[in-house]
């Protein structure tokens, strides 16, 4: 996850990265918390984190100004 992570950063820019890393961490726990309760799992079970950086940096990639210019309009 640490190359990956490094990867992302090179490729994306250092502000693009956080978003991704932003909303890879938003979508890991949208959709981990729901399996792991129905599922009944420790909080101590390892997850695969790299698909979701995966998805949190296509979607930067693609919508991150859109995403931090909605956000910053919200304050």
């Amino acid at each position: 996850d640490i190359k990956f992570a490094f990867l992302i950063g090179i490729f994306l820019g250092i502000g693009k990265a956080a978003e991704a890393f932003f909303l890879s961490f938003i979508i890991g726990a949208l959709l981990l918390a729901p399996f792991m309760i129905f599922m009944k799992k420790s909080g101590k079970a390892p997850v695969p984190f790299g698909t979701f950086m995966a998805i949190g940096a296509f979607i930067a990639m693609l919508f991150g100004d859109y995403l931090r210019d909605w956000f910053f309009s919200l304050y």
